[in-house]
């Protein structure tokens, strides 16, 4: 079975928003992974309360 994520679609529009996102910011720096990583855990921890 192949995942929606091995698509060349979804990897050119994955790709091309990690690149607006690092031209807008001028890169990424410790803040931006912590709010990243922070941003996962709640959402995990969202899904971990609906089941």
């Amino acid at each position: 079975m192949r995942y929606f994520t091995d698509t060349p679609l979804v990897s050119s529009i994955f790709t091309a928003v990690v690149g607006f996102v690092t031209w807008l910011f001028g890169g990424w720096d410790t803040l931006m992974c912590v709010l990243v990583a922070l941003m996962a855990l709640d959402y995990i921890t969202g899904l971990m309360v609906a089941f």
